[in-house]
């Protein structure tokens, strides 16, 4: 089956002999293909709403997968368990944030989250749920920049929240494209900002002299 390449990354970054629950579902693509491309795993489909999960069990059929793949109606991962690992995509940042606040990770050991925007908050405060970044991936689809984050139960080292380290240790070629275009954007914000936004220029100034300096790294 096909799935898009954010998707088939998110996947990637799965383990073997897990139980899964993919939150907000959607279509169940991503959990169709877990349990078809991953050995020996259990997996839950889940959605807060009625319609994507009608879509869903439709998906699941035809793949006859109705006995492989449980499907429920819930609002994250409240009121849940029977997982070790959460994986939630395609939401804005801070709503991947309550999910995991509002649930119950007593029993989970692997959160894997590719979030639409505010990634740095994102690796902050599930690191403070008490995990670890384990890896990181960037997609680039469509024109957009997708972050893929895997986070592990246990203690994280202190480092900057702000970019990705473990992205620069691979020296991602995807990244450094990010970061230039990151440098880019913050420029024609300046230009368009008169006197009065003084403020604000000087801060994007500054925040393009860190990127900067970290794109050195891959010379």
């Amino acid at each position: 089956m096909k799935i898009n390449n954010r998707l088939r990354s998110v996947a990637s970054l799965v383990s073997c002999n897990t139980s899964i629950i993919d939150v907000g579902c959607d279509h169940a693509l991503l959990s169709i293909y877990l349990y078809l491309n991953k050995e020996n795993v259990k997996v839950i489909a889940s959605d807060v709403n009625e319609g994507p999960l009608k879509k869903a069990k439709e998906n699941i059929k035809k793949y006859d997968l109705e006995d492989e793949i449980e499907v429920v109606l819930n609002d994250g991962i409240k009121n849940l368990d029977g997982f070790d690992t959460v994986i939630i995509s395609g939401m804005g940042g801070l709503t991947v944030i309550d999910i995991l606040e509002n649930g119950n990770l007593e029993n989970v050991n692997n959160i894997i989250v590719s979030p639409n925007n505010d990634e740095d908050k994102v690796r902050e405060k599930i690191t403070n749920l008490g995990y670890y970044i384990d890896d990181e991936l960037l997609i680039k689809e469509k024109g957009k920049y997708y972050f893929v984050i895997s986070f592990k139960k246990g203690k994280q080292n202190k480092i900057n929240y702000k970019y990705s380290e473990i992205l620069l240790k691979k020296k991602d070629k995807t990244y450094s494209e990010y970061l230039t275009n990151e440098i880019r954007k913050n420029k024609e914000i300046i230009s368009k900002l008169d006197n009065k936004h003084f403020l604000l220029k000087a801060k994007l100034i500054v925040k393009n002299k860190k990127i900067e300096n970290i794109l050195e790294k891959y010379s």
